[in-house]
This record gives structure tokens, sequence and C-alpha cells, in this order.
């Protein structure tokens, strides 16, 4: 029947999107008196609501009229977000970028203005490009009154490097079709050169490189939309290894664990950190000489700590290893001084980290006679209950009258987080990880916002920010990087070791594909899901979803094999892969196990316990000594190194004047 009117049937569709269904559904014949009359009924209902059925179709145009009514709400809701930041002066990179582009595109005096003060320019690394920034560029280079797609630049004013088979970042909107887009306006108005020499590796890893990905499932000969086009490696001898012996391309079998991926990463960690360990205390290979990569962040964490237990200098990138702990507990405290009526919250924080108390010393203070209330003293309780809450209310006394900011690093130095995080498994990440978060609360009230909860908030968005680690020492050279794919790019390290052969779980399919057209106007799809858990529905989506969502999966799959090549290619030296028992396909690293059966190096490696480590001959008086010399330092660095005056107060003042002026600084 010809459906007119969607919006009075919505609960027709919703009870109609429940039983429409790729795959068949089953029936229990034995609940039926006849089987036969079972197997019909199911046959014609399959056909009915799967596959191209017509509850199919029909549930089909369903989600599309849906479609753009989203899309509408959506475009409405980004334009009054966009406003929102512009009007609270709160803009985020990808608004600079936008008002930039604008600014340029609409603005020739602006555009001719600044295309004479920066008459060159380079870009490399051009495959991570988003379209922005590829806009700026081109406008920047080229006179104005032109579209950036058909601009032409100045003759020498653009130099632009870059590699496709290097492009893994489509999730971040910088897309091969825009590299291969960009490439051709080049051969129009430039010169387009090939690279193929490569001067950091051993022959043996652009052996290895030239065999596995000179295929046509991974490059092609020819470019296409999703995929560069292959280039063979030409490694350039590069002389002496300095008395290092190993190099080429080496593996080792990890025991994966079919129901626990955290057991493999164990196993795996157990056999990688010794070895590294070894190596270093031969004297064979610096900590700095490592790059350990994972496909993704799993297992970094048990990596790190196995490494560090084996006395190794490491540094995590992108494991979300953090302060999680010491931060919940700082928040817990701060919701406390926030509301300290709320008694809730003020046990919260009484059996928490930072006091310890237990449940029954508390219902012993409460049958005592003894509350929890901040805004009125208590004396009656536990005395021990009494000193905690005494000293919860100098806290939220401090909290009235101070900043957030300035409360809250105070609170977090007297409370001593910045050695327990140090002192704690990962200790250098974890106090890093601190900092960083503390220097989030002060953006945040430089920002505005100085009040406690203004300052949580900022706790929580440091908190979700998974990949957001800051090393306490950064730019470390004598430590052991460990890092999951997409954060090596661009770096390199003598020894490189693919860790941890585990797959992602299979997730939702894709759920948004961005194509474009031969003038590189860009277009784009989504499909709307509901989600609560781990479960979702479908909402909304255009027609023809199904193609799109093709489409874009071979997108990601041809995406994945520039992945697999971005990893092989970092290493100078070593090239290090871990290797499963059985299943290689359910390895990130699958595609290099034939090769690297015939032509690679086993490694037997053994997991081994790291040894006792050493007490720190360190007495309670020793500590408290190195205390005070590190405050005394501290105080030195802080006295001012120089002193200005100016002439003419020199100039008038007497000669014992100028005498006191010498022996005490003025400001600056």
């Amino acid at each position: 029947r010809e459906v007119t009117d969607w919006k009075e049937r919505g609960p027709f569709f919703e009870a109609l999107q429940v039983v429409v269904k790729d795959n068949p559904h089953k029936i229990t014949q034995r609940r039926w008196r006849a089987r036969e009359p079972a197997k019909d009924f199911a046959a014609r209902f399959n056909a009915f609501v799967t596959g191209d059925g017509p509850a199919a179709r029909l549930v089909r145009r369903w989600y599309a009229h849906r479609y753009s009514v989203v899309v509408r709400f959506l475009r409405r809701a980004v334009d009054a977000c966009i406003e929102d930041r512009r009007r609270r002066g709160r803009l985020d990179f990808h608004d600079l970028l936008a008002l930039t582009a604008s600014l340029l595109r609409d603005n020739p005096g602006v555009r001719r203005d600044l295309g004479r003060r920066y008459r060159r320019l380079l870009v490399d690394e051009f495959q991570d490009t988003d379209p922005l920034q590829a806009e700026i560029m081109l406008l920047l280079a080229s006179e104005p009154d032109a579209d950036w797609r058909e601009a032409v630049p100045r003759p020498g004013a653009l130099f632009v490097v870059g590699d496709p088979k290097q492009s893994i970042y489509r999730f971040r909107r910088a897309d091969i079709q825009l590299y291969q887009f960009v490439r051709e306006r080049f051969r129009a108005f430039g010169d387009v050169l090939h690279l193929t020499a490569n001067f950091r590796s051993v022959p043996a890893i652009g052996a290895l490189v030239n065999d596995v990905f000179d295929r046509e499932e991974f490059f092609p000969r020819e470019a296409t939309d999703a995929q560069a086009a292959f280039e063979p490696l030409h490694t350039q001898p590069s002389g002496a290894q300095g008395g290092v012996g190993a190099e080429g391309v080496f593996w080792y079998r990890v025991q994966e664990h079919a129901r626990r991926r955290d057991e493999t990463a164990r196993d795996d960690a157990a056999r990688l950190a010794p070895w590294i360990a070894e190596r270093i205390r031969r004297g064979e290979r610096q900590p700095g000489d490592f790059l350990v990569l994972t496909r993704w962040r799993d297992g970094l964490d048990v990596l790190a700590a196995e490494l560090e237990e084996h006395g190794v200098p490491v540094q995590v990138t992108g494991a979300g290893v953090g302060v999680e702990e010491e931060l919940r507990e700082l928040q817990t405290l701060l919701a406390c001084m926030a509301d300290p009526t709320d008694e809730t919250k003020v046990v919260a924080a009484l059996v928490g980290l930072f006091f310890g108390l237990d449940y029954e010393d508390l219902v012993e203070h409460r049958l005592r006679g003894g509350t929890f209330s901040l805004t009125e003293p208590s004396f009656e309780g536990r005395e021990e209950v009494r000193r905690a809450l005494r000293r919860l209310r100098r806290w939220w006394r401090e909290a009235k009258r101070a900043p957030a900011d300035v409360f809250v690093t105070s609170l977090a130095r007297r409370l001593g987080l910045l050695p327990l995080a140090g002192a704690r498994e990962l200790g250098s990440v974890r106090a890093g990880a601190l900092v960083f978060a503390l220097e989030a609360v002060r953006a945040a009230a430089l920002r505005g916002e100085a009040s406690l909860p203004g300052a949580m908030e900022a706790l929580d968005e440091a908190l979700a920010l998974k990949e957001a680690e800051a090393p306490l020492e950064p730019e470390r050279a004598d430590v052991v990087r460990i890092m999951n794919l997409h954060q090596a790019k661009g770096l390199e390290a003598e020894v490189v070791v693919l860790a941890y052969p585990e797959v992602k779980r299979q997730g939702r399919g894709p759920e948004l594909h961005v194509a474009r057209d031969p003038r590189g106007e860009a277009f784009g799809y989504l499909a709307v899901s509901q989600r609560w858990g781990r479960s979702s529905r479908r909402v909304a989506e255009p027609v023809g979803w199904a193609e799109h969502e093709t489409a874009e999966a071979d997108f990601q799959a041809a995406e994945e094999v520039r992945l697999l090549y971005v990893a092989v290619t970092r290493a100078r030296r070593e090239l290090v892969v871990a290797r499963r028992q059985a299943k290689p396909e359910r390895s990130p690293w699958g595609p290099l196990d034939e090769w690297l059966e015939r032509h690679g190096t086993e490694l037997e490696l053994n997991s081994r316990p790291a040894g006792e480590r050493e007490a720190a001959p360190l007495t309670a008086e020793d500590a408290r000594v190195l205390v005070e010399e590190a405050g005394a330092r501290l105080r030195a660095a802080g006295e001012p190194s120089y002193r200005v005056h100016t002439v003419t107060a020199l100039a008038k003042a007497t000669v014992g004047e100028r005498e006191g002026v010498a022996e005490r600084p003025e400001p600056v």
C-alpha cells in the first residue's frame, strides 16, 4: 500500500524496523504443530523482510525520509555551535582554519598583502593536509580573484612534498582524493617529480617493501580514487654500522589467547621487554634506538609497564596511560568543596584515596552523634573523623576565597599528587599527565572558567583526551618509544618492532562516506544511528546508502594497506615483527607473514621475569636533606639575576641614594 502520510505511520515503521534484517530469521519448528507449514511461513516471511524484500525497501524509504530532516537539523546545530564559539571567543583549531580560508577567499586585499609577505611556501607531508589547509595554501600562493580549485600559483611560489602511500588520516579529512586532485593541478601549472631513493632503510627492508607491496591488491600500477600507485623503494647503502652487528628483517612468535586479548599483550611484553633490556645491557643498542609500534592503543600500557619492570626507560604515546585514579579522587574532593552541604560527597571524600577512612569508622562517628557537614563543625563523634572534617572545612574556606586554578594547584601540592604519580608504575608518564591536567585547569581559568565547576569540567576534558599524554621530560632521546601506528608518522628509529599481533574486534561498519568530483568538490553521506551501551539501531540514511557504505569500506581497506606501509618503512637497521602461532590473518602484520617465513630471520624470544630491584639506600633523614637542598635550589633559581634602572633615576640620585638603589632590585 502506498504510504502518503509518513508522520502518522511512525509506529508502524518502528515495528517494521524490528523485523527487517540482513540475515534470515530462524524458526523453532518444535513449537509448531506441523513442520512444513512452519518452513513455508518462514520462507515467505523472510522473503518479505530480508534482503531487498518489500519490507526492507519500505524501511529504507522511511530512513531516507528521516535523513533530510536529520541533515537540516544537523546543519542548524553546526551553525549554532559555530556562532556560540565565536560569541564566547572559544574557537577551536578547525574554526581558525575555516576563518582563515574565508578571509583569504573573500578579501582580495588581505590575500594580496599576505601573498607579498609570504612569497615562497614549502609544504611537507602534504598527504596529511585537509581541504581547508590545501585551500589556504593555494590561495596564499596565487593572485586574488581565483577559486582555489582553479588557482594558478605565482611562478616559484609553491613547493609541495608528499607521499600518497603514507596517506593515513582519512578520519581527519586528509583523504587521498584531495592529494590526487592537487597533484593533478600541479601537472597543469607546474612540475611533478617522482622521488624513489630511500636513504633511511637498509636494503633488506627495501626488499620486503618491494616484494610485498608490488601487488594489485596492495598498490596497483596505476593510481585509483582509493589507492596510490606502487613506487619501488630504492634503498641506498649507508655505510658502516658503528660496530652493531644486527641488520635486516626479523620475526618472533607470540602465544595468542583467543578469549583473552590482554593475555596476548602480556605474552608479547614478557618476550620483548627482556630482549630489549639485554641488548641495552650488552651495549648493542641504546634505549633511544628502539621504536615499538602497535596497530591499536591496546597493549601499549602492558608493554610499557613490562619494560619499566626490566629497568628500561620508556615513553608512551597514544595509550591513554594517565592518572585517572588520582584525578578522579581530586574531583571527588572538588565536588565536596563545591557542595559542602551534601553529606554523600563528604563521605566519598573521607573514604577516598587522600583520607582513607573506612565505613566502620564513619558509622561509629555517626552513632556517637557526629555529623558530616562542612558548614557546621561537629563536636561529637570519632576524633580521626572530626580531624579529617576540620581539614576539609579549611580547604572549603580557601576554595571560597581563591580562584579555582590557584586553589586546585595548591591542593594538589599539599596532597603530594605529583610525587604520588611519579612513584607509581610508569611514574614519569603519570606525572606528566598530571601536570597536563592541572595546566588544563589553568587554561580554563584564563578563559574565564575560574569556578570549581569549571575546574572539574576541565579535569573531565583532560581525562577524556586518551591520546594527550604529556611526558614529564618531553623529547627525551634516551627512552624506548612506544606508540600506536597513527602516532608514528614522520618518525624513524634504528630498531622498529611491530608488536601485539592482534586485530581489533570488528565494530560497526562505516557511517560516513566522503567523495570528490573531478573539480575537487566534496560531497558526503552519513548513516545516523541511535546508541545505548553496545547496542544501536539505525535512525536515518540516504537513498543508496549500501553503495556508499561499500565505497567507504574500500577506502578504509586501502588505508589499512598504507598503514602497513608506514609501519615497515620506519626502520633504519632492524625491522622486528611479532607473528601469531595460528591464524596469521588475525594479525595487522599478517600480510607480511609469507615473506617473513621465506626471507626473515627468526628470533627466539623467551619470557623472563625481571630481577629484583635494588633498594635505594635512603633514610628518612637523607630524604629530608634532599628535599631541603631541592628547595634551596628552587629559591635560588627564583632570585632575579639582573636589575633594571632608568638613566634619569640614576643621574638624579645622590651618591648615597645611588648605592642604595644598587642594592635593591626595581620592578621591570
